[in-house]
């Protein structure tokens, strides 16, 4: 059994035959057979910056904004309406439920208001018409 030659830095074992070729090559020239790619249409920063936005303006309400930077246009688009829908909705459920927590406080306050002036006018009426200043 014969040994095969180490892979060096630059090379890549063929897909076919395992024979050490050219990291580039794209058919190993001793089989024939052509070589799998694996296409990246990234690079790095183009992989942080969409990650950036997402997570950023995604946080405050741009959702999709990533994706459109990615190249992903319609799903960007679908992400960005569904998420002010979201933020509509989270804001007015928010306002609905504040507005519930104080509507017994204006109640009572409203009430001990029309209760308040009421007395004073009364005071006033058995005082002696005397006015507070």
């Amino acid at each position: 059994m014969a040994s095969k030659k180490p892979r060096a830095a630059d090379e890549k074992f063929c897909s076919d035959c395992g024979e050490a070729i050219a990291a580039k090559a794209e058919i190993c020239p001793k089989c024939g057979v052509r070589q799998p790619t694996i296409e990246t249409d990234f690079d790095k920063s183009t992989l942080q910056t969409a990650t950036l936005l997402a997570a950023i303006l995604g946080f405050i309400g741009f959702m999709g904004v990533g994706h459109m930077y990615a190249g992903n246009v319609g799903r960007g688009i679908a992400l960005l309406l569904g998420g002010w829908v979201l933020w509509i909705l989270f804001f007015f459920t928010i306002v609905l439920i504040v507005g519930i927590i104080f509507v017994p406080i204006g109640v009572a306050l409203w009430i001990w208001s029309i209760y308040d002036v009421r007395s004073i006018i009364k005071n006033r009426s058995t005082v002696g018409h005397s006015h507070d200043t």
